[in-house]
């Protein structure tokens, strides 16, 4: 928690609890009240006192300081969140727009209908015409994320992109609409700004779908797995790039998006494979790998890979709101680490 400056007296901490009372929704005295409470030691009050500041200012609609609290102080026990983005069909470009509406024939979804991959990529892209579908990871049953109205769905097959298969399940009544692929493709091509908002758009659902399939964060809400989609940095390495070695720090976790990564270590003056990890595996407590193995250990991509890198501080912020998702982490460190001790038991014995 950032440090409290200049403690201030008993009469001032009560002329600000009059003020916050006095205009119970006037955000400012809010803050000052709890900025005091934190600065005379009274930490637990400050925190409930942040707490009803951060619903005061959702509820004024400035959802950037809410965010900003929560992120400055992760101890209030509220999980950080990131708000829906603008649905790809708002951004489609103008020129043409009325004449391809007039192209698109409607398809009804009663609430609990589902549109699954094979049909979804087969006939689409689509747009959501009216209501809400969920798009669910296969696997889980999870909640990847919500496609809202105006939203375009199963672009990738369309366009020659990666685009995770998942199912979607209409939250309520709602219609949806195949688009023409020509369409698709004549406005990916001619506008830069709406090819880069699709290549965006694929690259975090892929994102999203694995988060919400990945131990820890299938319990978390739909904003707090966004908020981490958005923080995190989405890297593509050739084979051969090193992710890691021995002596390397943990600022980060890595999540394996696409591709696979080999892990090694060296024993006897020689580096043996230890195995691959491909996608939804994380690499986690990377120093204690080298610890489990007793030896020199690295991780390499070992083909073309996708890797997300997730920082600690925007990881400990969902985390102290979601202990399962720490739990998850955790387990996810402790089995590779089992796998590598396990493996170079395994080498050390056929050396003899």
């Amino acid at each position: 928690m950032p440090a409290a400056k200049g403690k201030p007296s008993a009469e001032t901490l009560a002329a600000l609890a009059d003020l916050a009372a006095l205009y119970p929704n006037e955000p400012e005295h809010l803050r000052r009240y709890a900025d005091a409470l934190l600065a005379a030691g009274e930490t637990m009050q400050a925190l409930d006192t942040y707490r009803r500041l951060y619903r005061l200012l959702r509820a004024h609609g400035k959802l950037s300081e809410a965010q900003q609290l929560i992120e400055r102080f992760p101890e209030i026990g509220i999980a950080p969140e990131a708000p829906p983005e603008e649905p790809l069909g708002e951004r489609w470009p103008q020129t043409g727009m009325a004449r391809l509406w007039r192209l698109l024939r409607a398809r009804t979804l009663a609430a609990g209908d589902v549109l699954g991959w094979e049909e979804a990529s087969a006939q689409g892209p689509w747009i959501v015409l009216t209501g809400r579908l969920a798009a669910v990871a296969p696997a889980t049953g999870t909640i990847a994320f919500e496609a809202p109205r105006n939203e375009l769905i199963a672009l990738g097959p369309a366009l020659g992109l990666e685009e995770p298969a998942l199912s979607y399940r209409a939250v309520m009544p709602s219609k949806i609409a195949p688009l023409p692929r020509a369409r698709l493709a004549e406005a990916f091509a001619a506008a830069p700004a709406f090819a880069g908002a699709v290549r965006q758009a694929l690259q975090r659902r892929a994102l999203l779908a694995q988060l919400a399939a990945a131990a820890g964060f299938r319990a978390a809400s739909l904003g707090s797995r966004r908020y981490l989609a958005l923080k995190a940095r989405v890297e593509s390495l050739r084979p051969q790039t090193r992710i890691w070695r021995e002596g390397a720090l943990a600022r980060e976790l890595i999540l394996v998006l696409a591709g696979k990564l080999a892990l090694s270590v060296q024993v006897r003056g020689a580096m043996y494979a230890l195995g691959t990890l491909g996608p939804g595996r994380w690499i986690a407590g990377l120093p204690l790998l080298a610890d489990a193995a007793k030896a020199p250990a690295e991780v390499c991509a070992q083909t073309p890979v996708q890797i997300a890198r997730f920082g600690l501080h925007e990881l400990r912020a969902a985390a102290l709101a979601q202990p399962t998702l720490l739990e998850g982490l955790a387990d996810a460190a402790e089995q590779l680490q089992q796998t590598i001790a396990r493996r170079v038991l395994a080498l050390g014995q056929s050396a003899h």
